[in-house]
C-alpha cells in the first residue's frame, strides 16, 4: 500500500530542496481545507437524507389519505 496524502508533504520536501517547506506548508494546508470539506459535505448529505425520508412519509400518508377520500368517486 502507498502512504496517505499527510505522509506525503513531509516525504516530498528533501525531493524538492529550497522549496520543500513551502511545499509542505501548502500541502498541509491544502489537506485541512479538503478535511473541512469533507465535514461540512457530510452534514448536508445527513440532511438530505433525513429530509428524504420525511418526504417519503408524507407523500405516502397524503396518498393514502387521497385515495381514501376517492372511495366511491369511479366512474
Amino acid at each position: 500500500m502507498g502512504l496517505g496524502a499527510a505522509a506525503a508533504g513531509p516525504l516530498l520536501g528533501p525531493v524538492l530542496g529550497v522549496i520543500g517547506g513551502d511545499f509542505a506548508t501548502a500541502h498541509a494546508a491544502h489537506l485541512a481545507s479538503i478535511e473541512k470539506l469533507l465535514g461540512v459535505l457530510g452534514g448536508i448529505s445527513s440532511t438530505a437524507r433525513a429530509n428524504a425520508a420525511t418526504y417519503e412519509g408524507t407523500e405516502a400518508a397524503t396518498t393514502d389519505a387521497l385515495g381514501a377520500d376517492a372511495v366511491g368517486l369511479e366512474a
